[in-house]
């Protein structure tokens, strides 16, 4: 895997407001569970926050189950070619 052209935030470095909404990610997703995606978001603690709000609720509602949405993340990925 190449290295990210953006520095990732660590769940371990996190401090301040990124460890907190962090820690809100491992309560949903369950512990470690804080995607590189997320973790370059942390850079910018605003989007990071921002985007984490914008996950939740497109987790959370509309008619399509949980299960079948992160499918098709798992699929987007994939087509993506997504290492991680």
């Amino acid at each position: 895997m190449n290295a990210p052209y953006v520095k990732l935030v660590q769940i371990e470095d996190a401090s301040g407001e990124v460890k907190e909404i962090f820690d809100d990610m491992q309560k949903v997703r369950g512990p470690g569970r804080v995607s590189n995606l997320f973790k370059g978001y942390a850079i910018w603690p605003e989007l990071l926050k921002v985007n984490w709000q914008r996950m939740r609720v497109v987790m959370g509602g509309g008619s399509l189950s949980r299960k079948l949405k992160e499918g098709i993340m798992i699929a987007l990925a994939e087509i993506n070619r997504c290492e991680y």
